[in-house]
Formats: C-alpha cells, structure tokens, sequence
C-alpha cells in the first residue's frame, strides 16, 4: 500500500512541479477513497508540498524558470503571494471544522474551472497587477487550509491572469505553495493534533520530492504559449473533477 502511495504521489507530483497545480486536487480525494480520514490526509499532503514545494522552487531556479536570488522580481512576487497566503493558511484548518465539505468541494470546483476557462478564452494581460495577485494569493490560501487543495490552480493561473509569463509563474507556485503549506500545517497541529499518520506522510514526500527533476525539466522545454494553454485546460480538469466529486 505505501509503495502504492509513493507511485501516486510522484505522478501527483510530477504534475505539480510541471504545471503549478493537482498535487493536492488529484491525490486528496484518492487518499479518501483509499480509507484515511480527511484530517488524516490533509496534513500529509500539506507536509509532503512544503518539502517538494522547496525542492521544486530550487530546482526551477537551476533551470532557469525564474530567478529566486535576492531582490529578484520573481522573489518579490512569491514573498507578496506567501503574504496575503498566511492568513489564509492558518483560517483554513479552522474552518474546515464548520463547513460542510461537500459546500467547500463546489465552491472550489466552481471557482477552479471558472479560471480555467478564462484562461482558455481570455487575452494575456499586458501589464502585471499586484492587486490582483494579492486577492488571488489570499483566496487560494483558504482552498489549501480547507482541504489541502485547490491553491495550485488558482495561483498559476492567477499569475498569468496578473501577467506575469506562465514559466515564472509555474516555479512562483511552487515556492509560494511551500510556505502556505507550512502555515497551514500549524493549523492542523492546532486543530486536528491526534490525526497524524506518519507512514502516509513519508510515503507522499518521497513520491513527491523524487518528481521534482523531471517536472522542472519539462517546464524549461515548453514553449510559453503552450505552458499557458496546458495551465489553462488541467485548471479547467481540476475544477470538473472537484465539481464530480461532490455529486
């Protein structure tokens, strides 16, 4: 079964270094339907995304996706979203002991598949917005903290939505997704301290981390235009597959 767990989370993960999204989205309603409780899951993935989420940002910077030294633009653009992501971080966990989960599983998916079809059908902004990155990274970080999901989406796309180019914005997403992640385990510790399973944190961080290379790889090979519409069509998949999961 752990073997099991590390080859779905290194195809989990895999896609999420590539793309900025679905580790969380693809592999969370897996874990359930694999048996552990959603305060069982929702930790392991969030630990596993703060370890394969640095890796990753490093990784993208030793390829050239972006460039995360000191007073970087790109560094700048990260430090914001982890910014506005905290607060949202650590409110997640605590809501997600008061909303039902199937009305946080159709607020998402909506939400999701809604920026994944603006994506598709909307023109490449000319000018970047930090307000619209702001609200964008604050949004997605009550996604993460609810469910362990759902932030990947909403951040690489939002950044291509704030015109930022989908390359940058994909190793952004990695880096910015560690630290929410971070913030919202110390909610679940908080909330949810007796959940832990330990095996099931081990066997997703290593399927993760061992995906980081050849994720990073296969960002600087893609032409940026078709980065943007492989951003655009797996957001527009996520969102359906929250949305399916609610019926």
């Amino acid at each position: 079964m752990l073997l099991l767990l590390v080859a779905l989370a290194f195809g989990a993960g895999f896609v999420d270094t590539a793309l900025g999204m679905g580790y969380g989205t693809v592999l969370g309603p897996l874990l359930l339907a694999a048996g552990y409780r959603l305060p069982e899951a929702v930790p392991a993935l969030l630990l596993s995304q703060v370890v394969a989420g640095l890796v990753g940002a490093r990784f993208h910077h030793a390829n050239g996706n972006a460039s995360f030294g000191r007073n970087s633009a790109h560094l700048r653009v990260a430090t914001v979203l982890i910014g506005a992501g905290l607060v949202g971080g650590a409110a997640g966990p605590w809501l997600a002991g008061r909303v039902p989960e199937f009305v946080v599983r159709a607020y998402m998916g909506l939400m999701i598949a809604g920026l994944g079809a603006w994506l598709l059908v909307g023109r490449q902004p000319r000018n970047f917005s930090w307000g619209r990155l702001v609200a964008v990274g604050a949004l997605a970080s009550v996604n993460k903290g609810l469910t362990g999901g759902g932030y990947g989406p909403l951040i690489a796309g939002g950044q291509i939505v704030a015109g930022l180019d989908p390359k940058a914005a994909v190793a952004v997403t990695n880096l910015a997704e560690a630290v929410v992640s971070l913030a919202a385990v110390g909610g679940y510790a908080w909330w949810f301290s007796g959940a832990w399973r330990w095996e099931l944190v081990l066997a997703v961080t290593c399927g993760a981390v061992l995906a980081v290379p050849l994720g990073a790889r296969t960002v600087r090979r893609a032409e940026a235009g078709r980065l943007r519409r492989w951003v655009a069509g797996v957001t527009v998949c996520l969102g359906l597959l929250v949305l399916t999961s609610v019926a």
